[in-house]
């Protein structure tokens, strides 16, 4: 598939991503506009600020300091873990040279430790992304209403995407 259509399809899917809270970099959809020469229906800047409007749903919510706490716990759990990991292989490589009991059990005690560390920050995150979904679900309304100008600029670069498909005799 050519550039232009892989970049137009790209386009479509993080701008109608935006629409039910999915995010992408929007410095990356202003390059691919740029770089394809679109004249976009409306505004980019107003799309960018429906895209900023949608971002910050969430953060009207009472919860959202909470669930940016644990997401936050989230990431300081991962690089825990990571410590742990690597602290883990070096006890498991010292074993060759000091072979003792008290070495496997410190191993296994920061095998044990990382596991745990990982299923929290896996648990901390999906609890996070859960909160968020939910509270764009009882946003429907507001969602939608902010999302009409992207719905249409999508619409527009589908049907761009079909001239250029059937072009080229796709």
């Amino acid at each position: 598939m050519p550039d232009r259509v892989k970049a137009l399809k790209e386009l479509i899917e993080a701008l109608d991503g935006f629409r039910i809270g999915r995010y992408t970099s929007i410095d990356k959809l202003e390059r691919l506009i740029n770089e394809l020469g679109l004249k976009l229906p409306i505004s980019w800047e107003e799309v960018k600020q429906d895209v900023h409007a949608i971002l910050a749903l969430p953060t009207t919510s009472p919860d959202y300091s909470r669930i940016e706490r644990l997401d936050r716990w989230a990431g300081r759990l991962t690089r825990i873990n990571l410590v742990l990991l690597v602290l883990c292989m070096g006890a498991f490589l010292a074993r060759t040279w000091l072979n003792t009991p008290l070495l496997d059990i410190a191993v296994l005690a920061l095998l044990i430790s990382a596991l745990v560390a990982v299923n929290l920050a896996y648990s901390f995150k999906a609890y996070a992304s859960l909160r968020v979904d939910a509270i764009y679900a009882a946003k429907v309304d507001e969602l939608e209403k902010l999302g009409a100008r992207i719905k249409r600029t999508v619409e527009y670069l589908m049907r761009l995407l079909r001239r250029e498909l059937k072009a080229r005799g796709y």
